[in-house]
């Protein structure tokens, strides 16, 4: 009989982490681990969530003598939603509607607390579905952004020259 590694889930899932994410955004996700910022995966699958969570948390916790002491959620219920608010790391995971209502609150909360001396770090919002590791502000604009396309019918061809003027204005600015 085979005994497991202490690594195990990290070597049986690791694959799905490479290909949920580019390297870039993983080395994003890892230095807000070891930085311990709040962390919240995002996406429409609940158990996409638990396996990208599990992966990273033993990949960083099997070969070093780092410990994640703080909260580890990884589908939040409805009724915790307030838990998203916590000035302290975190890592939570929520599933997309449900984060969707609450982001407005946390960005609000976010910014409401720059201007005094107990500024907190932004959110770090790990969308698995897109592929894409954002701050809280990022994640806000580009839902809001995909919300005022979606009301808008417009071809393909329309949506992606307004993406290019956008993107095009901010290098301008």
């Amino acid at each position: 009989m085979k005994i497991r590694s202490k690594n195990s889930i990290a070597e049986f899932l690791g694959p799905v982490i490479f290909s949920c994410f580019d390297l870039v955004d993983l080395v994003k996700v890892f230095s807000c681990l070891l930085l311990e910022r709040q962390l919240l995966f995002v996406s429409n699958r609940p158990d996409l969530i638990s396996k990208v969570m599990f992966t990273l948390r033993d990949l960083i916790l099997s070969k070093t003598d780092f410990q994640w002491h703080c909260f580890f959620i990884t589908c939040l219920p409805t009724i915790l939603i307030d838990n998203l608010n916590a000035p302290f790391p975190t890592m939570i995971g929520v599933l997309r509607g449900v984060f969707d209502q609450a982001a407005d609150e946390l960005y609000d909360l976010y910014v409401s607390s720059l201007n005094t001396p107990f500024t907190i770090p932004s959110p770090c919002v790990v969308d698995i579905d897109e592929g894409k590791v954002m701050e809280i502000e990022e994640y806000k604009a580009v839902r809001d952004l995909n919300h005022i396309m979606e009301r808008n019918p417009q071809t393909t061809a329309q949506r992606a020259a307004a993406f290019e003027a956008q993107e095009v204005l901010q290098r301008v600015e």
